[in-house]
Order: C-alpha cells, then sequence, then structure tokens
C-alpha cells in the first residue's frame, strides 16, 4: 500500500538521479596559445606549432578567470497542462513515468494522479484498495504503516498531494474511488482487516495485523476522460 502511494515519487526521483549521474565532468583547463596585433589589439589563436608574425605578440593563458556578478533572473517558464481528447484542460502537467507504461502524472484539484495517454486513470502501482476494519469494506479505510518512520512519513504528508485510487479490474474496469492521507494514525494488535480485491469484492486479509494504521479520507475521484492525451 505504501508503495502505491509513493510509488510516482520515488519513480520520478530515481529518473532525476539517472540525469544527474550522466552529466559529464569539467575538463581540465589547457593553456590556450595567441597572436595579439600591437596596432589593433585583433586576436588570432595559435594552433599547432605556429609562430606570431611581425607586429603581433604571443599571448597564453590557461587559469579560470574570477566569477563574474550574478545574472538576471530568467523568464517563467511554461505552465504545462494536460489536454484531453476534445482539448479540455484535464490539470496541470506533474511529469511522465516510463514504467513500462507512459504514465502521465497529473495535479487535479491539489492531488496527482496516473493517466494512461488514452485517457484512463491508472490506479496506481498495485490493485489493492485501502485495508477496512469491517467485513464489507465500508467506513473509513486505512494504509497500513511498517515502522515508526513510515507512519511519521504518511501523517506528515496529509495535506499534500498524494492520493490512493482503486479500481475494479476484472471481469471488466470499474469506477475509480480515491483517497487523501490525513494525520491520525493508531497502533493496533491482531487486528482483522478486509480490502477490496480486483474483483471489487472484500476480502479478509490475512493474518491479522499488528502494526500502525494511518486513516485516509475519502474524496471525489478524477473520471476517465477521451484521448488522445496531449500535453501543452
Amino acid at each position: 500500500m505504501l508503495k502505491q502511494i509513493l510509488g510516482a515519487g520515488t519513480a520520478i526521483a530515481v529518473g532525476t538521479g539517472a540525469l544527474l549521474g550522466g552529466v559529464a565532468s569539467p575538463v581540465q583547463a589547457k593553456t590556450v596559445k595567441a597572436c595579439v596585433k600591437k596596432k589593433t589589439g585583433d586576436v588570432r589563436i595559435l594552433t599547432g606549432k605556429k609562430k606570431c608574425k611581425k607586429g603581433w605578440k604571443k599571448v597564453s593563458w590557461n587559469q579560470k578567470g574570477k566569477t563574474g556578478p550574478q545574472g538576471k533572473q530568467g523568464a517563467q517558464g511554461p505552465n504545462l497542462v494536460v489536454k484531453d481528447g476534445t482539448g479540455k484542460v484535464l490539470g496541470k502537467f506533474l511529469g511522465v513515468l516510463p514504467e513500462g507504461l507512459s504514465l502521465i502524472s497529473v495535479e487535479i484539484d491539489g492531488g496527482s494522479y496516473l493517466y494512461l495517454p488514452s485517457g484512463i486513470i491508472y490506479p496506481g502501482f498495485s490493485s489493492s484498495s485501502p485495508s477496512y476494519k469491517t467485513n464489507t469494506c465500508t467506513g473509513t479505510g486505512y494504509v497500513e504503516s511498517s515502522s515508526p518512520l513510515s507512519t511519521q512519513f504518511l501523517t506528515g504528508a496529509a495535506g499534500g498531494p498524494s492520493r490512493l485510487v482503486y479500481r475494479p479490474s476484472t471481469p471488466v474496469l470499474g469506477p475509480p474511488s480515491a483517497w487523501k492521507l490525513t494525520s491520525t494514525s493508531e497502533n493496533v494488535v491482531n487486528q482483522p482487516l478486509w480490502e477490496r480485491d480486483s474483483s471489487g469484492a472484500c476480502v479478509v486479509n490475512l493474518p491479522n495485523y499488528t502494526g500502525a494504521l494511518v486513516a485516509l479520507e475519502s474524496i471525489a475521484a478524477p473520471q476517465d476522460v477521451p484521448g488522445p492525451l496531449t500535453i501543452g
């Protein structure tokens, strides 16, 4: 469950690291030789073993100069948006995740959601739903937290863009449901939990759970839109 919520951010962070890892290291400075015309100040770079002509003075340099003053702030870059197949704006473009599928991350109503280029909202990196304390999978949904650190992270992310999306996928694709994190957590011991499977049925999650539960708040889920999606 934690992977489902954090999957998008993790993939983006890994991708950024890969890009940074490909930056070449600075090339060591080489001595540059040139000829300067005494009368006009014209400069010609010397190559090979060539010498300066009469009336020209030979100069060379190989050290980095002093750092210049800070330049002016550049213009604000474009705020890209994602549009559906009819040209209607779906939301703010956040990035593309190459996880075998080209998943487009879109900000809608302050939340981050994943869409396939065809316009179908993607349920995330796991098909599991929130966990429930009832055998009808109704009421408050929860995220299981395996450690105090993950509990602190999840509750600290309350109010942020992280969203959990679940939708049945068999035998046909069902409607999406969505939740956001809250700052409420509790520790449970030997707690029976249920969740919805890929068909939408409420099934018991064995064995009973001992650990922390972070409460979720149910919210209106974005829907599928006509494709293909475009970014611009």
